[in-house]
């Protein structure tokens, strides 16, 4: 089953009891997402409670290509923002899923983009959490995504994921 939205932000929401679990700097996050084709969709991991520390992984199926922003992923001034992007033939594929794998270990996130790309980054989140997840759209229509995460912290981590949703992001 698959979840839609319009444009904007929308949270990813789960029980307390598995936002507590995914408050840890330690998880494996899979996704899927059917980017909405007017504008980018994509992820925000919020890892500062006010929101002023996120890190952004978009899908623009009109360039092509998935984008992650580091640019507010840190408070700290001796932090590197910027944007890196990487290929993706969406525009083959419309309308079609996106998979994407997100692993974090605090400060260094390794991205991949199906069985394509990979990227590994470094940030440096001062925020103590809890960490949240919000699916993101940008474009004029709907945005569909299926999310599961294990935190990498628990004994227990590889038999159970700690957060399933689905659901669809409004757009900005």
């Amino acid at each position: 089953m698959w979840c839609r939205c319009g444009s904007g932000a929308w949270p990813v929401r789960f029980s307390a009891a598995r936002d507590r679990r995914f408050a840890g700097a330690a998880f494996d996050l899979a996704a899927a997402l059917v980017p909405d084709t007017t504008g980018t969709s994509g992820l925000r991991l919020i890892t500062a409670a006010d929101g002023s520390e996120h890190l952004d992984i978009r899908l623009d199926p009109a360039a092509g290509h998935l984008t992650v922003d580091r640019s507010h992923a840190s408070l700290d001034t001796r932090a590197r923002g910027g944007s890196y992007t990487l290929p993706f033939p969406a525009k083959q594929r419309p309308g079609s899923p996106v998979e994407l794998r997100v692993i974090v270990d605090r400060s260094i996130a390794e991205i991949y983009l199906g069985d394509e790309q990979v990227l590994t980054l470094r940030f440096y989140p001062l925020g103590e959490g809890p960490w949240r997840l919000q699916a993101r759209t940008t474009g004029t229509l709907r945005s569909e995504f299926a999310v599961e995460a294990w935190d990498l912290t628990q004994a227990d981590a590889l038999r159970e994921p700690t957060l399933t949703g689905r659901g669809w992001a409004p757009t900005d």
